[in-house]
């Protein structure tokens, strides 16, 4: 599972349904950390694995972070609001 924290809003299921966080990677827009990406990774048994066993979806996560921080820094509004951006 995987959600996204933004400029203080979280978009995603709320804690009581995501879990405890294993992973983040920052979201660095315009040189500024404004938010990160979430993740936790459940076994077959729902238990959340530890980090240390997660390099490949480290690296995913990692890359996504970058690639997602690229994408809003290229439609990032005048202003610097998001609330117009759909």
């Amino acid at each position: 599972r995987v959600r996204l924290l933004l400029d203080g809003v979280r978009h995603g299921p709320a804690d009581d349904e995501f879990g405890p966080v294993a992973l983040t990677a920052p979201l660095v827009i315009a040189g500024s950390e404004r938010g990160r990406l979430e993740a936790v990774c459940l076994d077959e048994d729902g238990h959340v694995m530890p980090p240390e066993q997660l390099p490949a979806e480290r690296s995913v996560l990692d890359s996504l972070a970058r690639q997602l921080s690229l994408l809003l820094e290229r439609r990032q509004p005048a202003g610097g609001t998001w609330r117009d951006l759909r």
